[in-house]
């Protein structure tokens, strides 16, 4: 019964998508396939197993789902005063996941147009936004077990985003965004114990002698010493090659990210965490296949976007949903 409904959905994905498909590559922004668990994990995903939006943050993690899943994410925080109804921050990516029979789980991701970006960057007393940033993006990810202790995933990712600076008056402006792709792996050493490896990298095309490079390496670990407890916990290292003209720059960042999950009973779930110090947490509510996750980190957003930044608007909150069938 549910087999067709998921091809339909899988083949609707490609029908919407196809479209969307950049050409051209750039910088993407961070933090765009934010999920509201992964939020109240801390985004500390890298060794965790078993959720369609493992597809954003460690493929590999897609390789024990046995049925069809759907997820999507939506950003909360809205500025006041607008006639349009602008996200603090666009972080709404929608995830397929299909298994197939004796050959792994296919994985679909898409930003539907609009839904990827900042809608508001920098600060102007007068108008909201200043500076507005949006757009799509797509994964096409693939994982499997290389032994039954060892699984393995991978993803290509492209996006396309445009901008708009002033009021909305000025037309918007085409940017040349990222593409690249991913591999991951989650090794099983313990019952219960995982660790977790993946490293991505976005290359620009360096239109007219300007583009750059992201390389994004996480290492991170899956505790479960108990069905109700999970402990996990992340290390990330990000390298920016950037290029202008004759001169190429190069920076560096590292990151340390931790969570816990708490099933207080089958159908809720707390967690709390850390993103690089910026506290985390989240609670998830459960029905039979259907799920719906809460997220929010605090004073995240002057950390993404700068530190001009209305007061009211500095926390982040993320709300999802998954369905399996």
């Amino acid at each position: 019964m549910f087999k067709p409904i998921a091809i339909i959905l899988t083949a609707s994905f490609f029908l919407i998508s196809a479209s969307l498909v950049p050409r051209y590559t750039n910088t993407p922004p961070q933090y765009s396939q934010l999920n509201a668990r992964a939020l109240g994990l801390g985004t500390a995903m890298t060794a965790v197993s078993g959720d369609e939006q493992c597809l954003f943050y460690n493929p590999a993690g897609l390789a024990s789902i046995r049925g069809f899943r759907l997820g999507q994410s939506h950003s909360l925080r809205h500025f006041p005063g607008e006639t349009r109804n602008l996200d603090q921050l666009d972080a709404d990516p929608v995830a397929l996941i299909f298994p197939l029979r004796f050959a792994g789980v296919f994985g679909a991701g898409f930003v539907l147009q609009g839904e990827l970006g900042y809608d508001y960057l920098v600060r102007n007393e007068d108008i909201y936004p200043q500076h507005r940033l949006w757009g799509t993006e797509r994964y096409d990810g693939y994982a499997g077990y290389i032994t039954p202790w060892t699984k393995f995933g991978m993803y290509h990712r492209s996006n396309l985003l445009r901008q708009k600076s002033g009021d909305d008056v000025n037309q918007p402006m085409i940017e040349k965004q990222g593409e690249g792709g991913c591999f991951g792996i989650i090794q099983t050493l313990l019952p219960g114990l995982d660790y977790g490896y993946c490293a991505e990298k976005m290359d620009s095309d360096y239109v007219d002698g300007t583009g750059e490079t992201v390389k994004r390496i996480r290492s991170g670990w899956s505790f479960k010493p108990f069905p109700w407890l999970l402990y996990v916990t992340d290390k990330e290292k990000i390298k920016v090659k950037l290029l202008s003209g004759e001169t190429v720059d190069t920076q560096s960042e590292k990151r340390k990210n931790w969570g816990v999950e708490i099933a207080i009973t089958p159908w809720t779930i707390v967690r709390w965490g850390k993103i690089n110090g910026h506290p985390t947490s989240g609670l998830s509510l459960g029905f039979n296949r259907f799920k719906l996750h809460y997220g929010e980190a605090e004073n995240m957003m002057p950390w993404i976007v700068g530190d001009d930044y209305p007061d009211k608007f500095k926390d982040l909150h993320l709300a999802s949903y998954s369905v399996e069938l």
